[in-house]
């Protein structure tokens, strides 16, 4: 599978691999560092948040699966096996997540399922 954008925290900022992954085509959206003695400006406020923000979405579900149902250690024996309750852990993360929204959804009278878009057009 091929990387099209790569996110991190200001420890994996550096110059040399901006350049390294721009080069193979890979955008590079990791959190900018403040030098210092000198504030951060607008521009890189936002660029931060926007990193931030977008990352933050994955790191959630690794803390649902860590703190709600203790999956801390992994044995790397049987890989295979761990890569599957992997998976299964986080389909269900995300199920999780959307339980709030989707009850709601339900308690303000809103329909849970919508149609397809595409059945105005049949």
């Amino acid at each position: 599978m091929k990387e099209k954008e790569i996110y991190g925290d200001t420890a994996y900022h550096s110059q040399k691999r901006k350049e390294k992954y721009e080069s193979q085509g890979i955008e590079f959206r990791v959190n900018v560092k403040r030098k210092k003695e000198k504030p951060f400006t607008e521009e890189q406020k936002k660029w931060n948040r926007k990193c931030s923000s977008v990352r933050a979405l994955v790191e959630h579900n690794f803390a649902v699966i860590k703190h709600q149902w203790g999956y801390r250690k992994t044995r790397y024996k049987e890989l295979a096996k761990n890569q599957t309750q992997l998976f299964a852990l986080f389909a269900l993360s995300n199920l999780y997540r959307s339980l709030k929204v989707l009850l709601r959804d339900l308690i303000r009278g809103r329909s849970v399922f919508h149609e397809p878009k595409y059945i105005d057009r049949l």
